[in-house]
């Protein structure tokens, strides 16, 4: 699977420049780009060989899908004794993740996987040699995968906090170094999956460097990070620290979310961030509306209207076409419930099928194939799976009955429809 491009996160970063300045006097400089993680917690290889021991931590997982990337993107600026930095976060799963303890398919996964936090460690390192590290929580993130993207606020940090309890002159000797973040590593992190509004399963991890790769940690609202503050234990309560070593804070400016995450992460949203979500939020009602809008049209050009759906996927649906005594062909349009709510929750689903039918076998009963096609809409991401029913058509004239299977998707197929050129007699 495609790792998430950075060129994508750098657009949020773009207000702070490639440029790093330092000059004489106090200490100033500025540096952005971006930090990731791959093929966490291992690679497919790897993970094969651990997944299936019943007494390793794996079954006591509720949902932890692995990743292919964890991005973030980066920005700050040293001025004086403060440190303004702001974060980009961004991740992709991979083929596989579990759910219940059991390993599955991403795609068999809920919709609503979110990642809520998590807590990693970004290293320094000046003139090749790494010199000290910065550890971050991010916390209520409430982020779904790539194409979201979270985007902090700018805040203000004091010096010691980010780069530790250093000698100023040994700071200045580093930034002339190069100083710069050079890998970012996993502490911690949290993913929970809501539905209805009503949380159905969460898991805390923290990664270790071998197998087993996780350990669990069952207990949410007590987390001991190790090695933050002055190289010993930090416990993060209930209402945790947002970031780093100590709890004082300073907003500098105001920041935004972009994608469609709905997450607090550092910053509460406003009314702004709601209209940008509106403005972005992508349905397949315009597309359904023009389809039931054609499905009209040709009803009353051939002389059959009426209901189809698939009672699985998209039940709401209506049909119209030609219906003639020995075959007939209907254009068959569905959705289901969520597009027509425009859900921000929920899949939306749409289906397209073409429908013929002859009167080769008998009269009454006629054998039926439907080909098609099906796209779901889901957070910005847009899929195309292809339709193919075999359907029997029951003729009781002026009514005609529908009924078939869904062979990719699934689902029974129903439809009833109404021969109004036998019915109204034009």
């Amino acid at each position: 699977m495609t790792a998430i491009t950075p060129v994508h996160l750098r657009r949020h970063l773009l207000p702070f420049g490639l440029l790093m300045v330092l000059v004489v006097g106090p200490l100033r400089a500025q540096q952005q780009g971006t930090l990731r993680i791959v093929d966490w917690p291992a690679s497919e290889a790897e993970l094969a060989q651990v997944v299936g021991d019943e007494t390793g931590p794996w079954s006591r997982i509720e949902v932890l899908p692995f990743l292919d990337s964890l991005v973030l993107g980066y920005r700050y600026e040293v001025v004086g004794d403060t440190v303004y930095a702001g974060f980009t976060l961004a991740w992709r799963p991979a083929t596989w993740g579990l759910y219940r303890g059991h390993r599955v398919l991403w795609d068999q996964m809920p919709d609503s996987v979110q990642l809520q936090a998590m807590h990693v460690r970004i290293r320094f390192a000046a003139g090749g040699r790494p010199v000290t590290t910065w550890p971050l929580r991010f916390d209520s993130l409430a982020l779904g995968p790539w194409p979201e993207v979270f985007e902090s606020a700018t805040y203000a940090f004091p010096i010691e906090e980010v780069f530790g309890p250093v000698p100023r002159d040994s700071l200045a000797a580093w930034l002339q170094a190069g100083l710069a973040p050079d890998s970012l590593s996993l502490e911690w992190i949290a993913f929970s999956v809501a539905e209805d509004g009503r949380l159905t399963a969460r898991s805390i991890v923290r990664a270790r460097p071998g197998p087993p790769f996780i350990d669990v940690i069952f207990d949410p609202e007590v987390i001991v990070v190790e090695g933050a503050g002055k190289r010993g234990g930090t416990t993060v309560g209930r209402k945790p620290r947002r970031t780093g070593r100590s709890a004082t804070r300073t907003r500098a400016t105001e920041g935004r979310r972009t994608g469609r995450s709905g997450g607090r992460g550092w910053l509460r949203g406003g009314e702004k961030d709601e209209d940008d979500e509106d403005e972005k939020h992508e349905t397949l009602l315009p597309a359904a509306l023009a389809g039931v809008a054609v499905v009209a049209i040709v009803a009353v050009a051939g002389g059959g209207f009426g209901y189809s759906g698939n009672l699985k996927r998209t039940p709401i649906g209506v049909t119209g076409g030609v219906l003639r005594p020995d075959w007939g062909v209907l254009l068959q349009v569905s959705m289901n419930e969520a597009v027509m709510e425009r859900s921000r929750t929920e899949p939306e689903e749409l289906a397209v099928r073409l429908l013929g039918f002859s009167g080769w076998l008998s009269g009454r009963l006629q054998p039926a194939l439907a080909l098609g096609l099906r796209w779901r809409e889901h957070r910005g991401r847009r899929t195309t799976h292809p339709v193919m029913v075999p359907a029997v058509v029951f003729r009781a004239d002026p009514i005609v009955l529908i009924g078939g299977v869904d062979l990719v998707g699934g689902g029974p197929e129903l439809g009833v429809v109404l021969n109004l050129r036998r019915l109204l007699g034009y």
